[in-house]
């Protein structure tokens, strides 16, 4: 009995998890667009942007 329980409880957990991949799928999608904006421009921007957009980028990383 208590085992069952246990063991069906994971699927309390199954909502909770749906909601971090969401919220990952988010931050891959910001990641993809800064990325970008650092791509396109990277030869206009001054070394201070640059490291800004980069700390951005391992601020995502790091989350």
């Amino acid at each position: 009995m208590i085992t069952n329980i246990l063991f069906g409880s994971r699927w309390l957990q199954f909502p909770l998890y749906l909601g971090l991949i969401v919220a990952q799928a988010v931050y891959v999608f910001f990641f993809g667009v800064e990325l970008v904006h650092l791509a396109k421009k990277a030869a206009t921007l001054v070394e201070a942007n640059i490291m800004l957009i980069v700390l951005g980028l391992i601020d995502v990383l790091m989350i």
